[in-house]
């Protein structure tokens, strides 16, 4: 008789004894924060893609090592089900699966080896991604062209982490602009990469496993709570990659002297035209160029501000304070409301016109007023508005621009502003 399983979103703690056929298909390095429990996360999937996460503790974490592998399926019973913090429920679901006493687990192929990674050539991994695709897993093998210094993010509930970008090419890579960015999180991008620091000096070949579609500057990939970085990785593809290597010595550095161009030799001494702006093609156009321009704004619009408390998700308008957490009916899930200001405008040179928009702290500096300032303005008749026209039609100010994300996405080359400098 065929066994019985439990869809995972069947699962709730009222249910003791049951079981399920899962995969496991995230699972995060151990954790050990100071004077709290070490943790490691887990995420399984069932046959019908329904999703529950899992939590080890302590010293189930060690025992748990050899247990629960990577990609590979089990069956597993009696577990005991815990409601999820409803902090976390948003993002995590309503509940989690612990590992108690009871617990059962049972591996559906017990002699299959060690899962070998699948890598994907970098020309071939797709140029869009969709909610749908959120879950999607990807093996990257290739030389490093440029890892960038780390920076600080901040989410909208005011945690910190640090982020870094690596930018990877392979053999499959014809187009100079065309490496693979690769963006990493947390301990990745700190410890991780300091095994990469030497990039500039030699040809370091990489393996990033389980990555994962983020959208970055158009579509990149994205360190997921699984990901590993091998710097020593070995294999039929890795051998293939090193033979390719002293071929191709002069391309690679190519490589790697247009991504230091583009993305640290953006001097604001070097003026481009609107003209020669306007005539740049998006086949010949990379997602990271940036250009800067000298102009002034002829006809600033007070209507072409925007200036709104608004979903962190989908930008509806919404009359919660910043921060506040609600239901948003279009995300369909809790958001966070935020200040959120854009102003859209035509700058213009001696040679052309073309219409821009910036975005939060760019804005904020093109019209000299903070986010909370411009959102007020926005519901008063704003009679010092005039003032700020005349002042961006009177006086020129550098801007500096660069390709919108749809120029990796679709192939569409629209400027967005990524800085303002004024005078």
């Amino acid at each position: 008789m065929k066994p019985q399983y439990v869809p995972l979103d069947k699962l709730t703690p009222k249910n003791k004894r049951y079981k399920i056929k899962v995969k496991v298909k995230e699972k995060s390095p151990a954790k050990y924060p100071e004077n709290k429990k070490a943790y490691q996360k887990l995420v399984f999937e069932d046959d019908q893609g329904n999703r529950i996460r899992g939590t080890l503790f302590d010293d189930k974490i060690e025992n748990f090592e050899g247990i629960l592998e990577h990609e590979k399926e089990y069956v597993i019973a009696d577990g005991p089900i815990r409601n999820t913090n409803p902090m976390y429920r948003h993002k995590e679901g309503e509940y989690y699966l612990s590992f108690g006493g009871s617990t059962a687990i049972q591996p559906l192929n017990p002699n299959d080896g060690p899962i070998l990674p699948n890598y994907t050539p970098i020309a071939e991994v797709p140029p869009t991604s969709s909610e749908d695709d959120r879950f999607d897993t990807f093996y990257i093998l290739g030389v490093v062209i440029y890892l960038e210094d780390t920076r600080r993010k901040k989410t909208n509930n005011g945690y910190e982490f640090d982020v870094r970008d690596v930018v990877v090419v392979d053999d499959s890579i014809q187009k100079l602009g065309d490496g693979l960015v690769i963006s990493l999180c947390g301990e990745l991008a700190t410890k991780e990469c300091a095994k990469l620091t030497a990039w500039c000096e030699s040809f370091i070949i990489v393996s990033f496993r389980h990555l994962q579609p983020a959208q970055h500057t158009g579509f990149s990939l994205a360190s997921s709570m699984s990901t590993t970085i091998d710097t020593n990785p070995t294999g039929p593809e890795v051998d293939a990659l090193k033979a390719w290597i002293p071929e191709n010595e002069d391309r690679i550095s190519d490589h790697m002297g247009h991504q230091l161009t583009l993305r640290e030799g953006g001097s604001s001494n070097v003026i481009m035209t609107i003209k020669d702006l306007n005539n740049k093609k998006s086949t010949t156009t990379t997602a990271y160029e940036r250009h800067w321009l000298q102009v002034t704004i002829p006809n600033a619009k007070k209507e072409d501000v925007n200036a709104h408390i608004g979903c962190n998700g989908c930008g509806k308008h919404c009359p919660n304070v910043e921060t506040f957490k609600f239901y948003c009916d279009v995300c369909k899930a809790q958001c966070i409301a935020e200040k959120r200001v854009s102003v859209s405008f035509t700058a213009a040179d001696d040679t052309g016109s073309i219409r821009l928009t910036a975005y939060g702290k760019q804005c904020e500096t093109l019209l000299g007023l903070k986010d909370t300032e411009l959102i007020q303005k926005k519901i008063t008749d704003w009679p010092e508005f005039e003032d700020i026209a005349s002042q961006l039609k009177e006086k020129p100010f550098k801007l500096e621009v660069g390709p919108t994300g749809a120029i990796k996405r679709i192939g569409y080359l629209k400027w967005v502003v990524k800085s303002v400098v004024r005078e």
